[in-house]
């Protein structure tokens, strides 16, 4: 994809994934995830490298749950859940690797609110609607003062370490034995997390 060697270039000390997050992040409009549903592992990646997400109280999880695996977030996760959360709760989050519910993780910070799904709609529209109005000149000059961390040598280290353990042992026959099952279907996304951990169990 022409998009992706665009990235690769722009961003060329980190991976592709990587790259994806840091565009998203750099951009001077404000990014606004809606979140209805669940999202795990490069979906809660992508949750995170957002602007702001707004989630539905009921029906929102998410989890950063690669350990399940036995390999790690590569796409910005662990910086950007350190920016979020702070150290420990993206330690715990990481290396726990649960499906967490939306109220908990806006009480951490992984999210910036969670609204009854009822209500989630307008709010968006609102929010989206008041930041249209102040100007894009504003909104970029507001980006300008509060920039992203610089997360280059966190991106280095991240993509070194994931790419060592998507080599150990423990891993690939993880890795093997889930490709083998259809997980690529709406049923076994809905419960990915208790699937994984049945495969690994059986290690």
């Amino acid at each position: 994809m022409p998009q992706l060697v665009e990235v690769a270039e722009k961003y060329p000390t980190v991976n592709v994934h990587q790259g994806v997050s840091e565009l998203l992040r750099g951009q001077p409009r404000v990014s606004i995830v809606k979140l209805a549903g669940v999202a795990c592992a490069a979906g809660a990646e992508f949750v995170v490298a957002a602007d702001m997400t707004l989630a539905a109280a009921e029906t929102v999880k998410l989890a950063q749950n690669e350990a399940l695996l036995g390999i790690m977030p590569g796409g910005d996760g662990t910086q950007d859940l350190r920016e979020w959360m702070g150290r420990a709760r993206a330690l715990g989050a990481v290396v726990g690797a649960d499906l967490v519910d939306a109220a908990t993780v806006a009480q951490h910070g992984w999210i910036n609110r969670a609204l009854r799904a009822a209500e989630l709609d307008s709010f968006v529209d609102t929010i989206a609607h008041n930041i249209a109005s102040i100007g894009a000149h504003v909104v970029a000059g507001v980006k300008k003062a509060l920039p992203s961390a610089d997360l280059t040598e966190g991106l280095r280290v991240e993509n070194d370490a994931r790419w060592a353990l998507v080599q150990h042992e423990r891993a690939q026959k993880n890795m093997g034995a889930t490709a083998e099952l259809d997980v690529q279907t709406r049923v076994s996304e809905r419960d990915i997390e208790g699937l994984l951990r049945r495969v690994a169990s059986q290690l």
